[in-house]
């Protein structure tokens, strides 16, 4: 079989889920040729298999021998993400966000682990970024959770009450909006 056709093959195995056949038709390609786009594959794969450090192995590879695709940025930041490899993930989302800073998801992403590091400004900087490019209540609600964890309350309640008029069932905002009603009693 020919190397284009193993690639194919590979890739509509993974796409059926077959996720052991396509790693060794991936691997066989791999053995024939270099390419970034087969590695990248390959380490999604491992990934969704369970073998996680040889996935991102791949991932990194990938994303270092083409460090302008965003693509290949994108899912190895998720899947450190996904292995609790927080500060290389940050990392990687930063990288993301300046060569495609229209990617809500990307910066929405790095919003979160900014929150989780206790950098809550940078947080709010990037949930704000996040919210401009893609108007959505769960990056509203994260916003003003992490609003009313810097202790910024109008920016929080004004998250908040946007949240619950455009939800129809805004629970987690009603909650968060009461809990600091209650604590401005």
């Amino acid at each position: 079989m020919s190397a284009p056709s193993l690639l194919q093959q590979a890739i509509q195995l993974h796409k059926s889920r077959q996720l052991g056949k396509a790693i060794a038709a991936y691997r066989a390609y791999l053995e024939s040729q270099a390419d970034p786009t087969a590695d990248h594959y390959l380490g999604l794969a491992l990934v969704q298999s369970g073998e996680v450090e040889a996935g991102l192995d791949h991932l990194r590879k990938a994303a270092m021998s083409e460090p302008s695709n965003a693509l290949f940025l994108t899912n190895l930041a998720k899947a450190l993400l996904q292995s609790s490899l927080h500060e290389e993930a940050k990392t990687i989302f930063r990288q993301v966000v300046d060569r495609t800073p229209s990617d809500a998801e990307s910066w929405n992403n790095l919003a979160g682990l900014e929150r989780q590091s206790g950098n809550l400004p940078e947080s709010i900087k990037a949930y704000q970024k996040a919210l401009s490019l893609q108007d959505h209540p769960a990056i509203e609600l994260n916003l003003g959770l992490v609003a009313k964890d810097a202790g910024d309350r109008d920016l929080a309640r004004k998250s908040f009450l946007n949240v619950i008029s455009r939800t129809p069932k805004p629970v987690r905002a009603l909650i968060q909006l009461a809990s600091m009603e209650t604590e401005d009693s």
